[in-house]
């Protein structure tokens, strides 16, 4: 989980988050006073008050990443994500040196990720705003024209 929580503590996930019930979010002063160690929770109800603190980290369910594409069609969103996650393997095939080596470094990548919501959400940094994770912060990812 520690993972997905530095995952997820970025502008591009938490803007526009209005709590509802059921959701998950990390408490980030007892996470940070405790080194890190796991402490997350479900909002049980939502009223004029908000329930989680300004600073703490939702943490979205896999469904709710899903749903940040706004894809009227799902079976075009699984197959681009089944796509993306498989893209390794359909380069690796490839003769060209430097679409193996291209290959190795994106299987090293994806396999980094241990969870399908890790997954859906390094997908969708991928696909909307051209990011990808290195060590624990979001960059843009290069332009293969530099």
């Amino acid at each position: 989980m520690n993972k997905f929580i530095l995952m997820c503590d970025c502008p591009e996930v938490q803007d526009n988050w209005t709590p509802k019930q059921g959701d998950r979010f990390c408490i980030v002063d007892i996470w940070k006073k405790l080194a890190k160690e796991e402490f997350y929770g479900k909002i049980v109800s939502v009223d004029k008050f908000r329930f989680a603190c300004v600073d703490d980290i939702w943490l979205p369910f896999q469904e709710q990443i899903q749903n940040k594409f706004e894809e009227k069609d799902p079976l075009k969103l699984l197959s681009d994500f089944y796509m993306y996650c498989f893209e390794s393997y359909a380069l690796g095939v490839m003769a060209h040196p430097r679409q193996v080596k291209e290959a190795k470094f994106f299987e090293d990548y994806i396999s980094q990720f241990t969870s399908m919501d890790q997954l859906w959400l390094t997908f969708y940094m991928n696909e909307k705003h051209n990011k990808e994770l290195v060590g624990d912060k979001w960059i843009l990812k290069k332009s293969d024209n530099m």
